[in-house]
């Protein structure tokens, strides 16, 4: 029992060590390029580190040159890199996919992605990795508050939703025909409805069909049915869409 526990706690330590550097790396490569200019930044600004610091930080869990395993860094260590960065040392070790604490629990309170409240981020933020930094941060806050306080704005998401169920409805249909009868036969039967030499359904020399093809074959019929009724919900629907973004853009920007 021990040993298995302790195969397992290895098993987490390695993956904690991957998430740790693979995260790290990613900052490192995004703000600085280089190990050695991230090194040089980390020093002026805590006073410590260097670059042969740096490459021990995204090895964790690997052999050094003189054959032992690198470890995490210590504690106060790993915390100046996650402040450095503006990031939470759970981040860094995976404990959370959220970087701050901050985009965690605003995300959790809006129902959405960390990838949402990152592209928000991006567009109305004043850091020098967003859209258009410095004074024009303002500009762009200004615009997505508008936005998203419109009037029209909460018709023009409720008909994309009508798009995003129309378009949807196919995939969905033919992903239930997939689980029911496997692509393969599916394929193999469209193959046959498709064959302009041979008539299946109503030539009586043409050769015979297993029960499970006529099955399929049927289902692809009545599917094709339906694709063809959806499609005009799919022009109705952009459209519509279109109306709403004229009225939309123009609550906003009267002419």
């Amino acid at each position: 029992m021990n040993t298995n526990f302790c195969c397992e706690t290895s098993n987490e330590t390695q993956l904690l060590a991957r998430i740790w550097n693979e995260r790290l790396g990613k900052l490192i490569k995004k703000n600085f390029g280089t190990q050695k200019e991230f090194a040089q930044k980390f020093k002026e600004t805590f006073g410590v580190g260097n670059q042969a610091d740096v490459s021990r930080w995204i090895n964790v869990g690997t052999l050094s040159a003189k054959g032992k395993m690198i470890g995490f860094p210590e504690y106060p260590t790993m915390k100046k890199i996650a402040t450095f960065f503006n990031v939470t040392v759970g981040y860094l070790t995976g404990e959370t996919d959220y970087e701050t604490f901050e985009m965690e629990r605003t995300c959790k309170y809006l129902g959405i992605i960390e990838g949402t409240g990152n592209v928000i981020k991006y567009i109305t933020g004043s850091s020098h990795d967003c859209i258009e930094w410095g004074k024009q941060a303002g500009t762009y806050q200004r615009i997505i508050n508008n936005l998203l306080m419109a009037e029209q704005f909460p018709t023009f998401i409720r008909d994309l939703k009508e798009l995003d169920a129309a378009y949807y409805d196919d995939i969905q249909r033919y992903e239930e025909l997939k689980r029911t009868y496997g692509e393969t036969l599916l394929n193999e039967v469209a193959e046959l409805q498709c064959d302009k030499k041979i008539d299946y359904e109503y030539d009586p020399s043409a050769p015979k069909l297993t029960n499970i093809q006529i099955e399929a074959w049927n289902a692809l019929k009545k599917d094709e049915g339906k694709s063809y009724d959806n499609s005009f919900k799919l022009k109705l629907a952009r459209y519509e869409l279109h109306e709403d973004f004229e009225r939309l853009i123009d609550s906003l920007y009267p002419r």
